[in-house]
């Protein structure tokens, strides 16, 4: 005698005296909609446009969330995560302060750099604070900031190969840079060969 599997469905089938089960076979079951689209990777349709990138995002920046500041990740390894500070909040911004260390998406970096440019032709900004773990400022960083009257350079670690050219050309013409102590002469020649060299421009410490 046929043995029959269990929870399958048969067909009984009488011929010439004889009796047989035939399995009928399963329709397979519809799939679910909502699972296959949960499948399926996410696809711009044909006439949809993909959201366009932020100038920011074009060019790889990060904003400090607490100050709108713009930053370029140099190094993201461990204890050596550093940052170029590329741009300030805003255009209008008349005081500003480079900090030593920022904190993005959760991780401390170092702001070792200023980007070439990064406040060029602000007439707003009138003071900037240089934080002591700036290595390197890029060329005309600072040029044209007619109104800058005041800097505070903290870092004791620029030298003439790591300001770019015209970094401070064309600040106030009585701005005044303060320097770390023991300082003055060197970064009064370093700054005047960056700019700095307005007859009523000052470097004290």
């Amino acid at each position: 005698m046929m043995s029959l599997i269990p929870n399958k469905k048969y067909t009984k089938i009488i011929r010439n005296g004889s009796i047989r089960f035939v399995m009928e076979k399963e329709e397979p079951k519809p799939a679910d909609p909502d699972q296959s689209q949960q499948d399926q990777p996410q696809q711009v349709q044909p006439g949809e446009k993909e959201e366009p990138k932020t100038p920011d995002e074009e060019e790889g920046l990060v904003k400090d969330p607490s100050t709108g500041e713009g930053y370029k990740i140099t190094s993201d390894k461990g204890k050596k995560r550093t940052v170029t500070y590329v741009k300030p909040a805003t255009e209008t911004v008349k005081k500003v302060t480079i900090q030593a260390e920022v904190k993005l998406d959760g991780k401390k970096y170092k702001v070792t750099q200023i980007a070439p440019g990064a406040f060029r032709g602000n007439t707003k900004l009138k003071k900037v604070i240089i934080g002591k773990n700036v290595q390197k400022i890029g060329k005309k960083a600072f040029y044209g900031c007619s109104n800058l009257k005041k800097i505070t350079i903290k870092t004791t670690k620029l030298k003439t190969g790591t300001v770019g050219a015209n970094a401070f050309k064309g600040l106030h013409e009585k701005a005044k840079a303060m320097v770390p102590a023991g300082k003055a002469k060197v970064y009064g020649k370093l700054l005047k060969k960056k700019g700095f060299k307005g007859k009523k421009q000052k470097v004290t410490e």
